[in-house]
């Protein structure tokens, strides 16, 4: 069992329809999930997306923490992309680096408690 397998099986179980989409991974919105380094937008089975108050350069890295009662989680993510939105305001992907099982685990368990939509892959 891969280490993101908890949380591809999470998906798997919300998706409707996993053959209507192709992009790599859908994504499902959350809310109520605190973020040391901004707010949650969505995730994804390899990432997510975040909004901060700092640009994000593509390939740094940084420690997270994700915390909502009675979860916490530190881990360790890499910058993807990031757009500016607004003044002290940028949109940031950022892809999920050396996950252990443990931590997969405990990120199933807080987007099974905090998911609030998924968006399905996109059609090529």
């Amino acid at each position: 069992m891969g280490v993101v397998e908890p949380v591809r099986q999470f998906i798997q179980l919300i998706r409707p329809d996993p053959r209507e989409d192709s992009r790599e991974a859908s994504r499902a919105a959350v809310s109520g999930l605190a973020c040391s380094l901004g707010r949650v937008i969505d995730f994804s089975q390899t990432g997510m997306r975040l909004e901060t108050s700092r640009r994000w350069r593509p390939g740094r890295s940084r420690t997270i923490t994700l915390s909502a009662a009675p979860f916490s989680l530190r881990l360790r993510v890499t910058g993807v992309w990031s757009r500016r939105t607004g003044w002290f305001r940028h949109i940031a992907g950022v892809r999920f680096v050396g996950l252990t099982a443990a931590d997969a685990e405990t990120l199933g368990l807080l987007l099974a408690r905090h998911v609030v939509r998924v968006e399905l892959a996109r059609a090529s």
